[in-house]
């Protein structure tokens, strides 16, 4: 991740968290980690969007992740622009003000600055699937993972979700064979 912090011990925190979380997978330490970054650096908008994301993910504490969302929005003015966008698609996606159209609008624009950010092709292959536009997310997840084959499990099983919702089940059986390789 690049991320933007005038803290170099907020950054350490952070790597270690994103490194505990990703890595190790210790949600625990790793969210312990990031939550020590946010307090060296309270302005430090990524590491609230890192950390509500985690929660997010695993299913905990929506109020929190609505707080995290709202403070990492807030200070969305210090972030370069990739971060910026990536932390108003995720504001818009997840968080108190959520706003379909706001969110891939901030995906595609983060994507026209660089087509390679994994993370904006994955969570807007999530918000077309959640559109019920399969192909779409079907395309972006294929480019998500021709740069990056080893990852979140998750982008294998959007893949999936994708394919099989259009019937490409010859396609579903080569993504299963994919994940397993990878």
């Amino acid at each position: 991740d690049r991320v933007t912090t005038p803290s170099l011990e907020a950054l350490k925190k952070y790597v270690a968290g994103t490194r505990t979380l990703e890595i190790d997978g210790d949600f625990a330490k790793g969210s312990a980690l990031l939550g020590e970054a946010i307090t060296i650096d309270t302005g430090f908008a990524m590491a609230y969007r890192k950390l509500a994301m985690e929660l997010n993910n695993r299913g905990l504490e929506p109020g929190r992740v609505d707080s995290l969302l709202q403070k990492a929005y807030d200070h969305r003015d210090r972030l370069s622009d990739a971060e910026r966008y990536m932390t108003i698609g995720s504001y818009f996606s997840i968080g108190p003000s959520p706003d379909p159209d706001k969110t891939v609008a901030a995906y595609e624009t983060l994507l026209e600055l660089d087509s390679a950010n994994v993370p904006a092709l994955n969570n807007l292959a999530v918000e077309y699937r959640n559109r019920r536009e399969f192909a779409k997310s079907e395309q972006l997840l294929l480019r998500a993972l021709a740069i990056e084959r080893v990852g979140p499990s998750v982008r294998y099983t959007g893949l999936l979700t994708s394919q099989l919702a259009q019937g490409k089940v010859r396609e579903a059986e080569q993504t299963v064979a994919m994940a397993v390789e990878a």
